[in-house]
This record gives structure tokens, C-alpha cells and sequence, in this order.
């Protein structure tokens, strides 16, 4: 399902209608790796915007996770010149832009990132994690999949549903969460440890070749 398959109104002659619209964002979003906003979300924000306006796209990867840590209000928008370039100083506002505790902890979360080799400990164990997940042999399991730590391992419909499995693991001692139903899904930190990888694994197969 397209991100913004919902009803669009008069989307522009230079598109050529609603469908090439539609094709052309599902582009971009492919092409750029960009997030659409969930179905109905622009039907549902018209009222508030005041706009007689077709759709409202917004290509906004914010990163407040990361720089903020779930403690400080921090967040950034990635784009490249193309687009970032369209602003001038002045151009645009926020309510707690520049805040300077926010910007405190952003600045100390990038460089704990980059120092405490953070982002290269997620690639080498996200990459071995899914390599030992991929070896499991177990009747449940599609696919498994991920980049970097965040990492899903589809089950077939017939199963049932992630859910059982994700309980089966929480009174192992591993946290995953079900998504989309038949996918469990991975997220551990990213200072994850071989050995503590290892420790997860043996209670994931347990799991995962119950009946």
C-alpha cells in the first residue's frame, strides 16, 4: 500500500493525475528513502491547516532519538542542498529551536556515537546477528532481515502471529517487539556485546523451533 494512498484532490497537471502522483512520491520515497505520513493523515490534517490544498508532504527523518535521548528536546531534519537550500536564515522558526540544553545533549550523543564506536559496533553485530538468526532452522521463519541492529525475522501466516513468540522470549530475558503481526522484530542497544549477542541467540532458537 502506497504512504499516501488516500484521497487527493486535484493533484496538479504536472503530474498527470492522482495515480502519477502517487507513482511519482512512491519514487522518491524508494529512490531517496524517505517516509510518508500513515493513510488518512492528510484527510484528517486538513481542517487544522487552513489550506484548500491537495496533500502536504512532509520528508522529515528526525532524529530526536538519537540527539535527544529520550530525555531532551532535540531533533534535525536530513536532506541534501537541493532541498535544505531553499532556506535562509530567518526563513523559518520553532517553537524550542536552538534550546541550549537540547543542543547540549545532541552534541555530547553524536560524539559518544563516533568515539565509543558505536555505529560500527551496530554494523559488525547487526551483521552477525542476522547471520546466526539465518541459521537457525526453524519451521516458522520466512525471512530475516535488517540493517544494522534493527532486525526482523518474518514468520510464515500460518503461525499465528509474532506475538507468542515475543512473550516466549520476555520470560527468557529477551525484550522484542511483534510488527506488522508476522514480524518479530530486533532493536538492541547499540553498545550490544558479542557474548551478550551469543546469550540472546540460544534463547531466540529456543523460541523459534517451539512447536
Amino acid at each position: 500500500m502506497s504512504p499516501f494512498d488516500e484521497p487527493l484532490q486535484d493533484p496538479g497537471a504536472e503530474f498527470g493525475g492522482r495515480d502519477a502522483l502517487v507513482e511519482h512520491v512512491a519514487r522518491e520515497i524508494v529512490v531517496r528513502g524517505l517516509a510518508g505520513p500513515a493513510v488518512g493523515f492528510l484527510q484528517a490534517s486538513r481542517p487544522y491547516r487552513g489550506l484548500d490544498a491537495s496533500a502536504m508532504l512532509f520528508f522529515d527523518p528526525v532524529l530526536h532519538q538519537v540527539f535527544g535521548g529520550e530525555f531532551a528536546g532535540a531533533s534535525a531534519i536530513l536532506a541534501d542542498d537541493d532541498v535544505m537550500g531553499v532556506f535562509q536564515p530567518g526563513d523559518h522558526g520553532s517553537t524550542f529551536g536552538g534550546n541550549p540544553l537540547g543542543c547540549a545533549v545532541a552534541r555530547t550523543a553524536l560524539k559518544v556515537l563516533v568515539e565509543e564506536g558505536m555505529i560500527e559496533n551496530a554494523a559488525s553485530m547487526g551483521e552477525y546477528f542476522q547471520e546466526r538468526l539465518a541459521e537457525i532452522n526453524s519451521p516458522h521463519v520466512k525471512e530475516v532481515r535488517g540493517k544494522g541492529l534493527l532486525i526482523g525475522v518474518e514468520l510464515y501466516p500460518q503461525v499465528g502471529g509474532a506475538r507468542r513468540f515475543c512473550e516466549a522470549l520476555q520470560t527468557r530475558g529477551v525484550l522484542a517487539k511483534e510488527t506488522r503481526i508476522h514480524v518479530i522484530r530486533f532493536a538492541p542497544p547499540l553498545i550490544i556485546t558479542r557474548q551478550e549477542v551469543d546469550w540472546a541467540l540460544e534463547r531466540v532458537q529456543e523460541v523459534l523451533t517451539m512447536p
